[in-house]
Order: structure tokens, then sequence, then C-alpha cells
């Protein structure tokens, strides 16, 4: 019989390109090193299967020999605990150290293949949207003036359908704010349940029929109306957001994004929140001496869960 007999020594340098070297080290294992200088145990079942690397600030990982598994020692945002069983390992990440450390980009899965024998070696993939803000974020919701309806008292006035060059857009729908009065419109909202039932914000869109140049401070306030609630209940706090016009007539104007504004009452999951919007002409900062043209609002909410399960 023909035998082949390797002496117990360090591993050997890389090979040039091209070639391979299977030696045996100190610790009795057979190992095969590639000209990149990739080091694989031969004893191990499946010929040899390779593990990425996985670290912390200072973690390091090497291959159990004689077992698919993937041993790490713990670095920062790494814990690790095994057992005796050669395919007991326990990985805990640190979420906190781990976005703060790890390049993450759009798009991007977490993976971790189940080792275990009852998972049968099948892929899984953990749920870190939570911690990773994945499904949290910011949006943005339109309200055209032709969802909103001016209130009874100080109501704003309409504005018909304005044919400005045939053919091109036409200011379909659109508000009227007198300059001398704090004239308003409302619209509601029944929010879905991943909101936040935090606070919003809000950018105004809308523009001057005239050559008139000056300011104009709008403000939004809100109310939350829950179930079996007294329909009628105070707004809360409005926020004041100014913007300023130009003299050029019918160039569409965007406001700034305003500060938060708190929803009055005490928001909960499947309340219908009501909204008044008006134009605050006792502020200081309202000097616009004409009638500013209202097309819409964008509203600014926060989710803090996927879907509306």
């Amino acid at each position: 019989m023909s035998t082949i007999r390797l002496e117990e020594a360090e591993a050997p340098p890389t090979p040039i390109t091209g070639k391979g070297i299977i030696y045996i080290k100190t610790d009795g294992v057979v190992y095969f090193k590639n000209d990149e200088g990739t080091e694989s145990d031969l004893t191990q079942s499946g010929g040899g299967n390779s593990f990425g690397i996985v670290t912390g600030d200072s973690g390091t990982a090497t291959s159990n020999s004689g077992n698919d598994t993937l041993t790490i020692t713990g670095g920062e945002g790494i814990i690790t605990t095994a057992s005796d069983a050669p395919e007991d390992v326990n990985i805990v990440i640190d979420l906190s150290e781990f976005v703060t450390d790890t390049s993450i980009a759009s798009g991007d899965l977490i993976a971790f293949r189940d080792i275990s024998p009852a998972a049968n070696n099948l892929i899984t993939f953990a749920n870190f949207e939570a911690a990773l803000s994945i499904t949290q974020g910011k949006f943005t919701k339109w309200i055209s003036v032709s969802e909103m309806s001016p209130p009874t008292t100080a109501g704003a006035g309409s504005l018909s359908q304005v044919e400005v060059t045939a053919g091109n857009p036409n200011i379909i729908d659109a508000l009227l704010f007198s300059p001398d009065d704090d004239e308003a419109a409302q619209f509601d909202i029944a929010w879905p349940k991943r909101w936040n039932e935090g606070t919003l914000t809000y950018q105004v869109f809308w523009l001057v029929r005239s050559t008139a140049s000056g300011d104009v401070a709008w403000a939004l306030q809100a109310v939350a109306i829950s179930h079996s609630q007294d329909f009628d209940t105070a707004y809360g706090t409005a926020v004041v957001r100014i913007a300023s016009s130009e003299s050029t007539v019918d160039d569409v104007l965007v406001s700034a994004e305003s500060t938060a504004v708190t929803v009055g009452g005490t928001p909960a999951e499947d309340d219908l929140v009501y909204f008044r919007f008006f134009r605050d002409t006792s502020d200081g900062g309202d000097n616009l001496n004409t009638f500013p043209v209202l097309l819409g609002i964008k509203l600014f909410w926060t989710t803090n869960a996927e879907n509306d399960d």
C-alpha cells in the first residue's frame, strides 16, 4: 500500500501563481493553500466549506477544524457564546455598534446560515427592520385644496378654475386668503396604523395673481378625535410658517418645511385627525397686502411599522 508521509510544521508561505501546497500543521490537521494564500482544512466534511470573516472592531474569526461551523472571537459589537457541542455556536450582534461600525446600503440583506442539524442547513433571515429603522421613516401626504373646506366662520374664499394659457396646466382648485382677516380651511385624515402618532410638519404650495410682494404667515393646527370622544374639541397649538412671495404673477411658490406640529388631544390608532389651515394675519411676519392663492400643502409624517396589520 502506498502512503504519503507529511511532517508537521508551521504553515508555508503562499505558493507562486498556478501552484498549490498540501501540508500538515502542528495541530495534526491537513491543509491546502492556494496561490492567493487561502488556507482550507481538508478534514472538514463537504471537502472544506468556506466561511466569510465576521469581525467587530477587535474581533477575529477562525474556522472550527473538523466541523462545518464558524467560531467568532468577540469584538466590539459582537458577542459570542459556545457550548461543548461542536456545532453549537450562538452569535449575538449588538445592533447599536453594528449600525455604527458597518456600512449598510439601501437594499442590503443581512443573512445568517443556520447550521443546526434540525434546520437542514437552510438559509434564514434575521428580522432587523425595527432596530435598523428599515421600516421606519418620514413620509409625505399631499393635501390639495380640493380636499379642504372653508368653515362657516372666517372661511377662505374659493377661486374658480383659471386658464392662464390654453393647453398648459390650469389652476383647477384654489383658495384665496384675505390680508385683513385670519381666514381658514379645514380637512381631515384617518391616519394608517403605522403612523407613530407623533408630530407632523408641512410645506405650503401657493402663488400670487398680482405683482405684489411680501410675506405670508401660514399656520396649521390639528386635533385627534377618538372613538366615542366628543366631536366638539379644540385644536392643538398652531405652528406658523413664514413664506415669501415674488413679484412674478402665477409663479408657484413652495415654502420651507415647518417646525413640528403637535396634534391636539391624545392621538391613537384609528383616530380621525382634523386640521385647520389658515393665514395668520395677526402675526408680525405677515405683510403681503393681497390675496395669496393656496394650491395645497404637503404633510410630513413618520411611521413606526412596516404595514397596518
